[in-house]
């Protein structure tokens, strides 16, 4: 296996941590004093839940790479009774490390957002936000070829997306920021 800091340097270059938001939580969120021993798999995950460190737990794994970090704001504790710090806390017992790559995974040419924007179809790319002395920005809007009826464009997005189900929910939404 190779070592967390050479793993490290491979995110970091697939995902640069300058790209990213300054108000995100990105890089290595846990890193434990000694990794699992032998141990080769690196377990991809959006978000750190109870069962995807059960997974990680049950299997040979010494690394999560979680796309949303499980710390954002300051911790003032640690408590087993909330499920994602007993996740955290089981990780580090276990010697399992945790990256995020969040919002410079997001930014990066070929990323969330570019291939988010790809599903869409045929049209014109671009970056909503530029960053100073970068190819590339924050967020994308998508400027299709032709007009697409708005339910025609809601089942190809959840045919890229692999969803089965949903537009008879009811939602509550709140835009923050681009998010």
């Amino acid at each position: 296996m190779a070592s967390l800091k050479h793993i490290i340097s491979i995110l970091e270059r697939l995902a640069p941590p300058r790209l990213a938001e300054s108000w995100d939580n990105t890089g290595i969120i846990l890193h434990p004093e000694k990794l699992r021993a032998n141990s080769p798999r690196i377990l991809l995950t959006i978000d750190l839940t109870p069962a995807v460190c059960q997974e990680a737990l049950d299997t040979p794994t010494s690394v999560i790479v979680a796309y949303h970090p499980p710390i954002f704001k300051p911790l003032s504790s640690l408590s087993y009774n909330d499920p994602i710090q007993n996740s955290l806390l089981k990780c580090a017992a276990a010697g399992i490390a945790v990256y995020c790559p969040h919002t410079a995974l997001d930014t990066v040419q070929g990323g969330i957002n570019d291939w988010l924007a790809h599903g869409l179809g045929n049209g014109g790319v671009e970056s909503i936000r530029s960053i100073p002395g970068e190819d590339v920005g924050i967020g994308r809007r998508v400027s299709l070829a032709n007009e697409v009826p708005l339910d025609a464009l809601v089942a190809k997005i959840k045919n890229f997306l692999h969803i089965n189900n949903g537009t008879d929910r009811l939602l509550r939404t709140t835009l923050r920021g681009l998010y």
